[in-house]
């Protein structure tokens, strides 16, 4: 899948204005680029878990310490020339994971499970 490095920049300016304060859900939804750069599907899915359903706005200071590692490391991956790691999923494994998160998701786009996501394993693991 090809890098949109248009689309990366606009989500790196989005990141960037949640790192300098706070950022409402439905700016997220209005304004994250539309792209079929997969490492885009990956970040807005998991900048979506951080959201509750009391509080429709994210704070930079609502993040855990982790969160606040995968933000940054986030704004790097967007600059960065690397491709979005994606999960080898069976055609069984796709259905359950559309279940699960809905057909506007990517079910092969990974989520934060080590360090230095959202880059492979083998470039940045710290």
């Amino acid at each position: 899948m090809a890098i949109d490095f248009d689309a990366r920049k606009a989500a790196l300016d989005i990141l960037t204005k949640l790192d300098m304060g706070s950022i409402k859900l439905q700016e997220l939804e209005n304004e994250w680029p539309r792209s079929q750069d997969p490492a885009l599907n990956g970040i807005k899915r998991w900048l979506w878990t951080l959201y509750s359903d009391e509080d429709d706005v994210l704070t930079v200071r609502q993040l855990s310490d982790c969160d606040q590692r995968t933000l940054a490391n986030c704004k790097l991956f967007l600059a960065s020339n690397y491709e979005f790691p994606m999960k080898e999923l069976t055609a069984i494994s796709k259905a359950k994971e559309k279940l699960r998160w809905g057909v506007e998701w990517n079910a092969e786009c990974t989520l934060p499970d080590y360090d230095s996501w959202p880059f492979p394993r083998e470039i940045k693991d710290n």
